[in-house]
């Protein structure tokens, strides 16, 4: 947006205000002392989305969070996509393409992209997945995130090899349950 930050009212009262160095700020209309959000500047953007052209334009189905102001803010974008398809299949829903092809550094096909979280009517969230991880580093604490590293990040050489340890059922499953969430 072009500007060192942005008055909130979140995180006023929280811990997180001494932890990123938040600042306050006087509203100077109504006197109420807002939190004064630093702008963030990233380096680069790692975004997953439904579908993009060879050029990079990516769309996005249902809410599209923040990844065209993340894309807007990184130096370099890198995305993944569930699926490529031809430019004319990008211009018959115009008002699906969120990021343009011009913002992209990189474009990836890579279905399942963002497993275990979701990605919206194609794959719903692997609850039972973030349950299991939570539960660990509850029984064992840090120890449970370097296994967790290990097993998920750095163990699999591919990433089918990754997809392959929640198995062929489980990724079903998560479709299924997609589906029925969206279903009109």
């Amino acid at each position: 947006m072009g500007v060192p930050f942005l008055p909130a009212l979140t995180m006023l009262g929280s811990d997180l205000m001494a932890v990123g160095g938040t600042k306050t700020v006087q509203d100077p209309y109504t006197g109420e002392t807002l939190a004064a959000v630093p702008a963030l500047f990233p380096d680069v953007a790692l975004l997953h989305v439904h579908r993009a052209d060879r050029f990079g334009n990516c769309q996005i189905d249902g809410y599209p969070h923040m990844d065209a102001d993340i894309a807007r803010a990184a130096t370099t974008v890198l995305v993944t996509t569930e699926e490529i398809v031809s430019e004319e299949e990008t211009r018959r829903h115009p008002d699906h393409t969120v990021i343009p092809g011009f913002a992209v550094d990189a474009l990836v096909h890579v279905p399942f992209g963002s497993f275990p979280h979701e990605c919206y009517a194609l794959y719903e969230a692997d609850f039972d997945h973030f349950a299991e991880y939570t539960a660990a580093i509850d029984a064992r604490g840090p120890q449970a995130v370097g296994d967790y590293l290990e097993r998920y990040v750095y163990g699999p050489p591919t990433w089918a090899d990754y997809l392959e340890l929640f198995g062929g059922a489980r990724l079903a499953l998560q479709a299924k349950r997609a589906r029925e969430l969206t279903r009109v």
